[in-house]
């Protein structure tokens, strides 16, 4: 389409929506949706002009239907920030469009708090808590540190005990649900913890100095008041003198004010008997007081923990321990605070050399092992023998941690200590006294292998620290390590072999070796084997290249030697063979060619080669010959573990599956059933999809017999997702294609054209030159005659460059013929179908405005169906055009008849031996796996695979299985959004209706349907995008007769929006409210009846208006008198009475015969009284007069009833305070008149 016609299109919605101008907004979208069947190349956000504008709810909500929104909970820009749709109409307090977007599925809760702070204010805090708003972790936090108390208070007061849960109760005891006593315990105990207090909460009032906030928190915390208390004093304990002192001012509870500030006191009499290391004093205080010293322990906390306190003072063991018992301490891995300096507790001890105290805490709390203490004290240069033999003697477990910086920096008496104190140290011996001090007998065997594994509390770090000071050039500890190293000696001889011959300077290392200067308990042949093993080594080389020949493994541009003999068709099972044993080592891409191929019998090879190969059968006869019995659990390891010499990944079964190569299929599944090892969840999918795309059935087959198969492994959301993906892939290829040939062409045609124009132009100097020749003979000539003569030539000149000129385009188009089209018709084409655009969009637009009349008469004519084949016409995309009608009817039948009495297993095969179609295939197969349930697999997801199936009988004939499956059940499916799918699908206009209509009658004549699960409005509404008038007559019918429809919740709004006024066409609303009236479960106080009469005004046609007061206004329940309020009826036609004289008439018209309602009984006083009342509040002087004078000129008032006599009557004071309550003049001047 012509920028300029977007551009206009664009325009004139903005101009409609923010003039709120409604039905000239239904039109145009009606007018757009009729030619191009959607609006989505409009590119423009139509809620956010809606909401910007400030536009009606009745706009918004018009909107909302009209064009699909998937979210509402998005975000666009302003220039103070991102908004929400909801959010920015909270921050405006606009709560009428607020409830609409909440309605049409706007969340409250995806609100994020950095636009939440800023949106919230005092009018609009109680509605967002009743709109279900649920407090998340960490807002009440938030709200505290950004001072928003005023949403606190609101939250405190409505969020517990909120309406829902008041509703909840009563329905309980309408329906005299008997609860037993823990039950409503439960509930009472739920709705009070909606809110979790804690602690934090009142550090950070204190914190952001909200002492509001801190009382409210206190006020409303429900949990023990001992408990909250003492958060309180935890919070409050350990800030200064100011923040303690002003928050005691400001807490407004006198108990807790009184409580907090004796805890206080004592708290200072405490840590004074503490700094002063007097037990007595403080054992005498505490039993006087009756208190418990844990109460004003912040235990754990690093800066006013007692006991951190009391080591920092340098307190007695004595004090340490009356602390330690009274507070209970369960632990001491935590860090203290002690000259500016975060360390563990531990650490702290140590390092200031306090054994006594650090040796009672060990024996209480046996843990020295948190953190890293050696590495700390060695960092801070704190680590000395004596305290390093301390920690070493108590149970330290050593890793090789610590021992690095002791190679790294030389300290080897360090490392020497740590030798000779970690192996048989105090810990170990007091263990061994304890076991004969116990008298606890103990075999030679068993002693000898406890003596063992203490010997070998340091054989796993032992070749890695040899390792350590080789780097580090560490040879004395070379020596101390090898010193205390018990491991055997071939062991220990043949690592050390190993890591110096690996070492650059290994002749510095046979050179110290023999000098003594590394004390290593080595020999003359360690040490020769040591100097010449590089040229034993070559040796060896040199023999295997002279007898063998090259490397097996050498590679030749990329390729090895197993790709290089197929690729030249070299590659046999005795070749093959041979590179096998002879420690080929199998690649990638060899693995690809072979399945690719299909060359199956190379691939059974590699399998019999890896696994279960000769050296293991020999390992099996060996422990059979020896009669050695294996356990069954070792047994099944070791054949796991063979097994696993093979690991079949994502890109084997990839390969297999494009490649139709079922035999490897097979192989690939059974060894992977074989170690216990399935495909991966993810990898099911894209294979599914693979096979989808490569008609591979035989892998779905296989998969699904497979015993390890689980129905949880399909992912049917996720299928979709890479079905969708796939085809993207493969139209940007295809474009990527074309693209390049289209380059190709262009390329080869531009070299054309500068060889042809070479050669005109070579032709055009050679003539030029010839004729030069001849002017110049011709030079005697007469000047006249030469004159004429040159004239002739330039005639000549031109009429030849121009018949050159054309017989080079002549050319050009013939030799361009085959390569491309003709580019220049092509554009010519394009600009003509725009100017045809262009031309029928201007002639539409003077149509509407000239010629309102002939539109009229034309949209009576679209009730009759023309609609759909203008639709129709405008799909010259459509995939199924051209399809031959009896051709596919021909199919449909031949299909009926293959399929006629067939069982969904006998489906199955039939699908699979005519591999006609693999996804009914996978269909079938899913629905008859015995584990396949509905409640887990969502039949929306799986009708998004059906729908890309081709044909609809197929596509009716899987719907029809789902529905028929026992688990189906439509409580598990979102029936709005299955209508979506297929209105959405890529098939025709035409079989999307038939489809739908299809669906909507085996739907509804499903036993498990129930329209109290489903949005009857929403459903329409999607209906409704078809534009067939038939369809949605269809649905109505059935809809209203069916036995769960629920005529409590129907909302005519709805449609009057999206059918109401669309080309003044009101057949719809017609039909509906016929039905709907027909039915006699419908009464008229389940329907906004002002709300209905006032959007039904503004269908400006006096037939619907006359057809409207025959069917509502005149229905059996239509009581003004009970049920209908007239009041709200009135101030409704109110609101939109104005201008516009179509509607005025349309209002009087319905006022009128509302006045003179039977249900109306001017005898009652009180009638008079409450419309003269609805006066009062009627802005519109000019509906005040029509309706007052409708009541002077009743004929249902009798001449005793006149205005004038009905004063003495009517409460006139009543009515007159309410007019001036409204400053409604008019009123206040007619009823004075009175």
């Amino acid at each position: 389409m012509a920028n300029r016609i977007l551009s206009r299109m664009r325009k004139d919605l903005k101009e409609i929506i923010k003039n709120n101008k409604i039905f000239e907004f239904q039109l145009k979208i009606q007018e757009i949706k009729k030619k191009l069947n959607d609006c989505s190349f409009i590119s423009m956000d139509l809620l956010e002009i809606a909401i910007k504008s400030n536009s009606s709810a009745e706009m918004i909500e018009t909107i909302l239907i009209n064009d699909k929104y998937k979210s509402l909970n998005y975000y666009f820009n302003f220039p103070e920030g991102k908004q929400l749709p909801l959010s920015y109409v909270l921050e405006r307090n606009n709560f009428e469009i607020a409830n609409l977007l909440i309605e049409y599925g706007a969340d409250i809760n995806w609100i994020p708090y950095s636009v939440f702070h800023n949106m919230i204010n005092n009018k609009n805090s109680k509605y967002i808590i009743d709109k279900g708003f649920i407090v998340y972790p960490n807002l009440i936090n938030n709200l505290i540190k950004d001072h928003i108390n005023f949403f606190l208070k609101k939250l405190f007061r409505y969020y517990i005990y909120n309406n829902s849960f008041i509703l909840k109760l009563l329905s309980l005891y309408k329906n005299k649900t008997s609860l037993s006593k823990k039950h409503w315990n439960d509930i009472i105990s739920k709705e009070q913890n909606k809110i979790n207090f804690n602690e934090y909460m009142y550090d950070d009032a204190v914190t952001s100095n909200n002492d509001i906030a801190f009382n409210l928190l206190y006020q409303n915390d429900i949990r023990d008041k001992k408990i909250v208390c003492q958060e309180i004093l935890h919070v409050l304990g350990w800030r200064d003198r100011l923040v303690k002192a002003h928050f005691l001012n400001k807490i407004l509870n006198e108990e807790l004010k009184n409580y907090v500030r004796e805890k206080f006191s004592n708290k200072e009499v405490i840590l004074k008997y503490i700094q002063t290391d007097n037990l007595k004093e403080l054992n005498q205080f505490i039993k006087e007081q009756n208190i418990s010293l844990d109460d004003y322990n912040y235990k754990y906390n690093e800066h006013y923990d007692l006991l951190k306190l009391a080591l920092e003072y340098n307190a007695s063991l004595a004090i340490i321990k009356f602390i330690f018992n009274q507070c209970q301490y369960k632990h001491l891995n935590y860090n203290i605070c002690i000259n500016e300096k975060v360390i563990p507790l531990f650490f702290y001890l140590i390092s200031e050399s306090k054994y006594t105290i650090f040796d009672f805490l060990i024996q209480n709390i046996n843990d020295v092992n948190y953190e890293n203490i050696i590495n700390y004290l060695h960092h801070y240069h704190l680590l000395s023998n004596q305290k390093l033999k301390f920690i070493l003697n108590h149970n330290f477990e050593l890793t090789v941690n610590p021992l690095i910086p002791f190679i790294r920096d030389h300290q080897n008496q360090l490392l020497k200590t740590v030798f000779n104190y970690y192996i048989f140290n105090n810990h170990y011996i007091i263990e061994l006294l304890l076991l004969s001090k116990g008298k606890i007998s103990m075999s030679y065997s068993q002693f000898q292998n406890k003596i063992t594994t203490e010997n070998n509390k340091l054989n796993s770090i032992m070749n890695f620290l040899y390792n350590v000071a080789l780097n580090y050039n560490n040879d004395e500890a070379i020596s101390i390590i090898h010193k205390y190293d018990y491991r055997e000696k071939n062991i220990i001889l043949n690592n050390l072999f190993h890591l110096f011959d690996n070492y650059e300077k290994k002749d510095r290392i046979i050179y110290k070796i023999e000098s003594k200067e590394l004390n290593l308990n080595v020999d003359e042949y360690f040490i020769n084997n040591l100097r010449n093993s590089e040229e034993r080594k070559r040796s060896i080389k040199n023999h295997i290249k002279q007898k063998y020949g090259a490397v097996i493994n050498y590679h030749i541009y990329h390729y090895d030697i197993g790709q290089l003999l197929f690729i030249n068709n070299y590659l046999n099972c005795k070749n093959f063979n041979y590179i096998l044993k002879h420690d080929f080592i199998m690649k990638y891409d060899l693995i690809m060619l072979l399945i690719q191929n299909k060359k199956n019998h190379f691939l059974n090879m590699i399998f019999k080669h890896f696994v279960f190969n000769q050296e293991f059968i020999l390992k099996l006869l060996n422990l059979s010959k020896n009669k050695i019995k294996l356990p069954q659990t070792e047994f099944n390891d070791l054949i796991l573990k063979e097994k696993s010499h093979i690991i079949i990944g994502y890109y084997w079964y990839k390969e297999a599956i494009e490649c139709n190569n079922d035999q490897a299929i097979d192989m690939f599944i059974d060894h992977s059933v074989s170690m216990n090892r399935f495909i991966e969840k993810d990898d099911v999918t894209q294979h599914l999809v693979g096979s989808f795309y490569s008609s591979n059935f035989y892998f779905i087959e296989k998969l699904f017999q497979c015993k390890l198969f689980d129905i949880n492994l399909i992912d049917i959301d996720n299928i979709v997702n890479v079905m969708d993906s796939y085809k993207e892939d493969e139209e940007d290829n295809e474009d990527d294609e074309n693209d390049e040939e289209d380059e190709e062409e262009e390329f080869e045609d531009e070299e054309n054209e500068e060889e042809e124009e070479e050669e005109d132009e070579e032709e055009f100097e050679e003539e030029e030159e010839e004729e030069m020749e001849e002017n110049e003979e011709d030079e005697e000539d007469e000047e006249d005659e030469e004159d004429e003569e040159n004239e002739e030539e330039e005639f000549e000149e031109e009429e030849y460059e121009k018949n050159e000129e054309e017989e080079f385009e002549d050319e050009e188009d013939e030799e361009n013929e085959e390569n491309e089209e003709d580019e220049e018709d092509e554009e010519d084409e394009e600009n003509e179908e725009e100017e045809f655009e262009e031309e029928e969009y201007e002639e539409n637009e003077e149509e509407e405005e000239e010629d309102e009349d002939e539109d009229e008469d034309e949209d009576e004519d679209d009730d009759d169906g023309n609609e759909i084949e203008e639709i129709d016409d405008n799909n010259e995309n459509d995939k199924y055009e051209n399809v031959n009608e009896e051709e596919y009817n021909k199919e449909e039948e031949k299909w009926n008849h293959d399929i006629e009495g067939l069982n969904n297993i006998e489906m199955e095969k039939f699908f699979k031996e005519t591999k006609l179609d693999i996804l009914p295939f996978f269909i079938i197969k899913l629905l008859n796996y015995p584990f396949f349930d509905f409640k887990k697999i969502s039949f929306d997801n799986i009708l998004l695979i059906i729908i890309k199936i081709d044909k609809i009988y197929k596509i009716k004939y899987l719907i029809q299985q789902c529905l028929n499956h026992k688990t189906f059940n439509f409580e598990y499916v979102n029936y709005e959004n299955v209508l979506s799918i297929i209105s959405d699908s890529y098939d025709t206009i035409n079989n999307r209706i038939v489809l739908i209509k299809w669906l909507i009658e085996k739907s509804l004549s499903h036993k498990t349907f129930n329209f109290k699960r489903i949005n009857f409005e929403n459903a329409l509404i999607i209906i409704n995008y078809l534009r067939n008038l038939d369809l949605l007559k269809f649905f109505i019918e059935l809809s209203l007769h069916h036995k769960t429809f629920d005529f409590k919740h129907i909302t005519i709004k709805k449609i009057l929006f999206f059918t109401g006024s669309l080309d003044n066409n009101s057949s719809i609303l017609e039909f509906y409210i016929q039905k709907l009236l027909s039915c006699k479960e419908f009464h008229m106080r389940y329907i906004n009846i002002e709300e209905f009469l006032s959007l039904t005004v503004k269908i400006t046609n006096p037939e619907f208006l006359e057809y409207i007061n025959e069917n509502i206004i005149e229905h059996p329940t239509f009581n003004l008198a009970n049920d209908i309020s007239i009041r709200n009826i009135f101030l409704s036609f109110d609101r939109i009475y104005g201008d516009i004289v179509d509607i005025n008439s349309a209002i009087q018209y319905l006022t009128w015969k509302l006045l003179n309602h039977k249900t109306l009984d001017y005898h009652n006083p009180l009638i008079i009284e409450t419309i003269l009342l609805s006066c009062n509040e009627i802005k519109n002087t000019s509906y005040i007069d029509f309706i007052l004078e409708q009541i002077i000129h009743s004929p249902k008032l009798t001449q005793r009833q006149s205005m004038n006599s009905l004063k003495s009557i009517i409460n006139i004071k009543k009515i007159l305070a309410h007019a001036k309550q409204h400053h409604n003049h008019y009123m206040i001047n007619f009823i004075s008149n009175l």
